[in-house]
């Protein structure tokens, strides 16, 4: 079992004076609404959103690259179960890199986000730690997760905690690793606007993933349109929902990740 050291005195120096309160979302918000659709209907929808004047985004060199994000999770699952059950407040923690893989030579830094839901708002905090600091934390074989140890060289104290105190407090341990491809798309003149369409989900336990082990296919046959904004809406989006009879959906990642790996074995409800 992952041994968590929240008693250290590197963890009581890390928290001293911290209260979940502290640590609750601020002015920062987005909204985010999810459509599922067919490969057939997200090519159809690109070009209708290319004469919108949307652009790729930064990463989208060869129009679409991969994430691939690693879910912590409370020995007793507590974020898959809250998300279930649709509580009003909820969070996930993970990290991510936008690549194939956590350990590719390439990647010179990890993000660590907490997401947190309340009601249809979100709030993402997410800061970076370098290379050799993941290695040290969460890197191949590692079967204690002492996420205060690699507190002392890093610059964004704030956002490191943000993540660093829910992980040490509630026993946070890696659990499923979500990896896809996305093609992501920006608006010219709607700034806070975003749209991105994810395929090609797969995932598989994080132990089997550090060892090389072929993910398991998620939502097959399936792309998972989502946008994200802090305002309003483009006046077309409307049309476009409208156009291709689209509603919004409930869908997470990482619960329908859990469970395609529970599969054989569902586990309880």
């Amino acid at each position: 079992m992952p041994i968590h050291l929240f008693n250290t005195d590197s963890a009581r120096k890390l928290f001293a004076g911290v209260s979940r309160e502290k640590l609750l979302p601020g002015k920062k918000v987005r909204h985010e609404f999810k459509y599922i659709l067919t490969p057939h209907q997200a090519r159809l929808i690109e070009e209708y959103i290319d004469r919108r004047h949307l652009s790729t985004d930064e990463y989208a060199k060869d129009g679409e690259y991969a994430i691939t994000s690693l879910y912590f999770d409370t020995p007793c699952l507590r974020d898959y179960y809250e998300k279930l059950a649709g509580l009003e407040r909820r969070q996930k923690l993970r990290a991510r890199v936008y690549g194939s893989d956590f350990l590719d030579q390439n990647q010179n830094h990890v993000w660590l986000e907490q997401k947190c839901k309340k009601n249809m708002t979100t709030f993402k905090y997410r800061t970076h730690i370098s290379a050799a600091d993941w290695n040290a934390f969460c890197g191949p074989n590692k079967v204690s997760f002492d996420i205060c140890s690699i507190y002392g060289a890093h610059k964004d104290k704030e956002g490191f905690r943000r993540f660093a105190f829910p992980f040490a407090r509630d026993c946070y341990k890696p659990h499923v690793v979500v990896r896809y491809k996305r093609r992501a798309f920006e608006g010219e003149f709607f700034a806070n606007f975003r749209l991105t369409l994810d395929s090609k989900i797969e995932t598989g336990r994080w132990n089997d993933f550090a060892r090389g082990t072929e993910l398991l296919p998620v939502a097959r046959g399936k792309v998972v349109m989502e946008v994200k904004f802090t305002e309003a809406m483009p006046w077309w989006f409307r049309h476009l929902l409208e156009k291709f009879n689209l509603s919004r959906k409930v869908f997470s990642k990482y619960v329908n990740a859990v469970d395609t790996i529970h599969r054989a074995k569902p586990l309880p409800r």
